[in-house]
């Protein structure tokens, strides 16, 4: 559970968005952050290429179970967006 929270500060359709001043809030305890997330989106002739690039780190304890936490939930949401957009066309 929880929210991620930011501010878009720049947005491309269909190329790329930048997120800046995100804070995760976990429903029980204190935000995580400040961070920032941009997503670029590259197309391709027979495939295309996005890239996830998520900063803002402290060496705490806080920061690295909240990055070992969503590097996971990462893997999981880019294996379901390549999927649907791999799927059959309706």
């Amino acid at each position: 559970g929880g929210v991620f929270y930011g501010i878009v500060m720049e947005h491309k359709p269909g190329r790329e968005f930048f997120v800046a001043d995100a804070w995760w809030i976990p429903p029980d305890s204190d935000p995580v952050g400040p961070m920032s997330l941009q997503v670029e989106c590259t197309p391709g002739d027979n495939a295309s290429r996005v890239r996830v690039r998520q900063s803002g780190f402290e060496d705490t304890p806080r920061f690295r179970r909240y990055y070992g936490i969503i590097e996971r939930g990462w893997h999981i949401s880019l294996a379901a967006l390549k999927t649907h957009l791999e799927g059959p066309r309706l």
